[in-house]
């Protein structure tokens, strides 16, 4: 049981750390953007259920 605990901890942390180190897309009034080496991500499905859906995601080079 303890075990347990200390594993699901360790992954809430891991996700929390994550979470706030996580870049965020700025807005300047007419277009979002991302730090370098990040890309814009919009995700239509949040958008429909009226949350947050815009994202920046690490660059994938050499893939189109």
């Amino acid at each position: 049981m303890k075990a347990t605990i200390i594993i699901a901890l360790t992954l809430a942390a891991i996700a929390c750390w994550h979470a706030l180190h996580e870049p965020r897309p700025t807005f300047n009034g007419t277009s979002f953007s991302c730090p370098a080496g990040y890309d814009v991500y919009a995700d239509e499905d949040e958008a429909l259920a009226g949350q947050d859906y815009v994202h920046c995601v690490k660059q994938v080079l050499g893939k189109d």
